[in-house]
């Protein structure tokens, strides 16, 4: 695996620093603009990029702050780490590594690593370095689909605990993961990022426990990628193999289709079954508020009925007052 550092000696400027096979080189790592675009570079907090680009799982991570380094100005020196895999091995040393910056393990090795000197402002320590690669480790779930977006002070420990349970990470091209501080929702999700954080996103705004999938499409949907990377491995030469593979392809993504429609009428057969529910219930307190306004009416009835009755003796009372008024007066 390729590993770039970026970081700067005391007078020159930030560069990257190109390690493999214990040699080192100045060389920019292979990241896609796109994924650079994402974070910012000189922040002081974590930022992450994960993604895939021509086949390599690319890991991309910036805001490791050097605790004594400064440059000339007194400026404290921030270094980045760009891990470039080069094989399934790769990935799972990389799926470890993405877990560590999450949860803040990464800083003080990456401090480590570098030291200001050399002819580039800098140079890695070997022995450090080798604890920049640590074994690699991997769950047993298979990646849920679903796009999650949250906030990333709320949702960086979820993020870690997910990664950590997952068996590989999703096959697709381009981005999967991005935590950083100067992205919005919308960004985000336009990009069609597999899980985003960002300190942008308002807690209102997560869709993080948005679409969970149950149990039997994830093992669906690990079994179905697993027979997928199996094509992919002996096809290699023949047109006929190549056709075969294809056709087998598309019968999966049709069953996952048929699988994920079956699961979603379901879905909605359940909730209309609650809707139902609800219904006949709301229907029942309808009925009892209709019976309660009958019996405020008759009471309102019978109480019309004594006001006028007293009113009625109230006039009497009143006439015969005023009879013997007259008497008295005579």
């Amino acid at each position: 695996m390729d590993i770039y550092i970026r970081s700067r000696g005391v007078s020159q400027g930030y560069r990257w620093l190109k390690t493999s096979e214990g040699k080192s080189s100045q060389e920019d790592p292979p990241i896609p603009p796109q994924f650079m675009e994402l974070i910012d570079s000189d922040a002081s907090s974590l930022s992450l990029v994960l993604g895939r680009s021509s086949g390599k799982l690319i890991l991309y991570v910036t805001g490791f702050r050097s605790r004594q380094r400064k440059d000339e100005r007194n400026r404290e020196i921030k270094n980045s780490v760009t891990w470039v895999s080069s094989n399934s091995k790769d990935e799972e040393v990389i799926q470890t590594l993405v877990v560590q910056a999450l949860r803040g393990e990464l800083a003080t090795i990456v401090d480590n690593t570098v030291q200001s000197s050399g002819n580039n402002g800098f140079e890695t320590i070997p022995s450090e370095l080798l604890k920049l690669l640590p074994q690699g480790s991997k769950g047993e779930l298979a990646p849920q689909v679903q796009q999650k977006l949250g906030n990333l002070d709320l949702r960086i420990n979820a993020l870690a605990t997910e990664i950590s349970q997952l068996k590989k990470f999703p096959r697709k091209e381009g981005l999967l993961i991005v935590v950083t501080g100067i992205c919005e929702r919308n960004t985000l999700e336009k990009l069609g990022i597999w899980r985003g954080l960002s300190t942008e996103i308002n807690p209102g705004e997560e869709t993080w426990e948005v679409s969970q999938i149950t149990r039997s499409q994830t093992k669906f949907y690990e079994s179905t990628s697993s027979v997928v990377d199996r094509i992919g491995e002996f096809v290699r030469t023949s047109f006929t193999q190549k056709v075969l593979a294809l056709v087998l392809i598309a019968s999966l993504l049709l069953n996952a289709l048929l699988g994920q429609q079956l699961a979603f009428s379901k879905s909605l057969e359940k909730q209309n079954e609650n809707l139902k529910f609800e219904n006949q219930e709301l229907l029942e307190i309808n009925q009892k508020l209709r019976e309660v306004k009958q019996l405020l009416e008759t009471k309102q009835q019978a109480l019309n009925n004594e006001n006028q009755l007293l009113t009625s003796q109230v006039d009497n009372l009143k006439k015969k007052l005023q009879k013997a008024q007259q008497i008295l007066d005579d």
